[in-house]
Formats: structure tokens, C-alpha cells, sequence
């Protein structure tokens, strides 16, 4: 995470192994091959280009590792900022983000979270890096 006032919250839980404060790109740059297994719920929300974010976490896993995501299901252009100032994405745009170096084991349609307790609508991936 990016807060240092998140990252206590998490620590005061008690259930995390390590916690880290990085700028989620920089920190991909850094962890060639360190994962087997990386989940990103309602973190792609925040990336319009998915590329390179794709690109990095091909590079922190292993071949073979996955990568399970969550984003906003968008229904206009490859990604769109909403109004909420988060970016949501078509199914079509995360496959071709996703094919240079991942293939898509598993979709699902899911309600990835409350606004206002308004179900917002959203897909769930699981890709497999090449």
C-alpha cells in the first residue's frame, strides 16, 4: 500500500506476514520471479492502461503462477474514468492487456464491492502467466 496509516491498520489486525509501503509498479520492478500467486482485489480500479501493469506482474511470478484480479466492468471503451474518478474496463480489453503473457484460466461476474451500498458491478479474472 501506499499509507503508512493503512499499512498500521493491516499490521494491528495481526494476520499478515509482510505488509509494505511501495508504489505497486516499483515494487514489481523488484520482485522477478518471487511469486507464485498474486491476488489484486479492487486495485486495477485505479489503472486505466493495464499493460504495463500485466507486464509487471508477469515479471514477479513464476511461469505458471497466477494472477487473480478484480475490476470494474465497464461496457463503453477499452477503460473509462467514472465518476467516482476509478477506471472500469471491458472484457475484451482485459484479454488483450492480459496476452502477451497470460492466458485466462477463469471469469466471473461478481459484485466486487459496495458504494454508498450500491452494488457496483465487476468481473473477476484469473490469468495464468505463460
Amino acid at each position: 500500500d501506499l499509507s503508512p496509516r493503512m499499512l498500521e491498520r493491516a499490521r494491528s489486525r495481526g494476520t499478515y506476514d509482510d505488509l509494505v509501503c511501495a508504489e505497486l509498479m516499483d515494487y514489481l520492478a523488484r520482485a522477478a520471479g518471487r511469486f507464485d500467486l498474486m491476488v489484486a482485489a479492487d486495485v486495477l480500479i485505479y489503472f486505466g492502461d493495464l499493460q504495463p501493469l500485466f507486464a509487471g506482474a508477469a515479471r514477479a511470478l513464476q511461469p505458471g503462477g497466477l494472477l487473480a484480479v478484480s475490476v470494474e466492468r465497464s461496457d463503453g471503451p477499452k477503460y473509462q474514468v467514472l465518476r467516482s474518478g476509478r477506471f472500469a474496463h471491458t472484457r475484451a480489453y482485459v484479454y488483450q492487456a492480459a496476452q502477451p503473457a497470460f492466458d485466462v484460466c477463469c471469469e466471473e461476474q461478481a459484485m466486487i464491492r459496495l458504494e454508498a451500498t450500491v452494488p457496483v458491478a465487476g468481473m473477476l479474472y484469473v490469468l495464468q502467466r505463460r
